[in-house]
């Protein structure tokens, strides 16, 4: 169950100085502020699977690859978020708390994530104008939903992916991510 914390007024440094008190990882949304609960054996497999497999094409590019503990900022809201896997090609410092877009996310669902992942983070990130593919993938059986674009401002196309040999193209960075790959070692 995501624990649920309602804070007025609140912008992004009185959160930001907030949560870094907190023993627990917290993510402010839409001014709702959400404590991250732990993930199953699988979450974490299919997570792991993921960045393995984007983080050398990321750098290969010039870009970088996180995982669960980075926090996504997006330019011009109070949001901050943990995806479990994004990928940024914006330059950073290695001490910023924050990251403020990204050009491919990726959420693992849960029984309790999934819908704030297709509602609520995906009105999120599709405010960052660099975004041009969201991944929304699940932990419980085999099913991912590609959300892309070419361009800014250009309409999002959503693909579902079912099969062990389907293939999501990630054209922003010249790769593909096989379901097979993601889903290896999992349960599901």
């Amino acid at each position: 169950m995501t624990l649920v914390r309602k804070l007025r007024p609140t912008t992004r440094a009185d959160f930001l100085a907030w949560e870094t008190a907190q023993d627990d990882r917290w993510e402010l949304i839409n001014g709702l502020i959400r404590m991250m609960a732990g993930g199953s054996a699988d979450h974490n497999i299919i997570t792991g699977n993921i960045f393995a497999a984007l983080l050398p094409v990321a750098r290969a590019r010039g870009c970088m690859a996180f995982q669960q503990n980075q926090k996504l900022a997006p330019d011009g809201v109070d949001d901050v978020v943990y995806p479990d896997v994004f990928i940024t090609c914006r330059p950073f410092a290695g001490t910023d708390q924050t990251i403020g877009g990204a050009v491919v996310v990726v959420e693992v669902t849960s029984k309790s994530s999934v819908e704030i992942d297709r509602e609520d983070k995906f009105e999120l990130y599709a405010l960052m104008p660099d975004l041009r593919h969201y991944l929304i993938v699940d932990s419980r059986r085999r099913s991912l939903v590609h959300y892309h674009r070419t361009t800014p401002g250009e309409e999002w196309r959503v693909a579902l992916h079912r099969a062990a040999d389907d293939a999501v193209t990630l054209d922003a960075l010249g790769t593909e991510l096989t379901l097979a790959a993601v889903y290896e070692g999992a349960g599901v």
